[in-house]
């Protein structure tokens, strides 16, 4: 069963990646949530968690380990892990290419391009 870290503050957008997300792999995933960064990262610190995709919202409400720091400090701590970044401000795009990434999903038109995320996210765990 595959494992999925979803990294958001808002809950109506938690929900609805959490929906997307069941609906593209038919129930059969095991999603955790997570509401700032500090808890993400805690759980990557611990030995016995890891998942194959993380789906993060890349301005977290109130969170210090938000942005830049946040994506450094996951990459280190999961090369495997496919990451797509989601944001409701395009002004955040640019940010992301000082990460190791696969997506960037535009919240406004995250029907349209999540599925695309995952696809694509699914189809390089299979490659590697």
């Amino acid at each position: 069963m595959m494992n999925i870290a979803i990294c958001e503050d808002n809950p109506i957008h938690t929900q609805m990646i959490e929906d997307t997300v069941k609906a593209h792999f038919n129930n059969s995933v095991e999603i955790v949530d997570f509401s700032s960064a500090t808890e993400l990262l805690s759980a990557f610190s611990e030995a016995d968690f890891s998942c194959q995709i993380a789906l993060l919202d890349i301005e977290l409400e109130g969170d210090a380990l938000s942005g830049k720091k946040k994506k450094k400090n996951l990459n280190q701590l999961n090369r495997q892990c496919q990451i797509i970044f989601l944001s409701q401000y395009l002004e955040h795009a640019p940010d992301v290419y000082e990460t190791e990434h696969l997506y960037f999903v535009y919240k406004q038109k995250m029907e349209e391009y999540l599925p695309k995320a995952l696809h694509a996210a699914q189809k390089k765990l299979h490659a590697i």
